[in-house]
């Protein structure tokens, strides 16, 4: 019997334990969608900067990136 109280109170901590990381493993799966749902658009938009807008200024590729996001 005591061996038995020994396993359901490590049994106990260990779930205890675990409880937390679920809620960080949660907020991980929804940065992950999110970020899922953005990699079209994102690799859209890198794709179109290093097919046209090498031979610019930075400054002014930053001014064509702001004008591709809002559009």
């Amino acid at each position: 019997a005591e061996v038995l109280e020994l396993k359901l109170n490590r049994a106990a901590m260990l779930v205890d334990g675990l409880s937390g990381e679920r809620v960080r493993w949660e907020k991980t799966l929804q940065t992950l969608s999110e970020l899922y749902e953005r990699l079209p658009g994102d690799c859209l938009v890198s794709s179109g900067y290093v097919s046209y807008l090498g031979p610019f200024t930075s400054i002014y590729r930053d001014e064509l990136v702001e004008i591709w996001l809002n559009e």
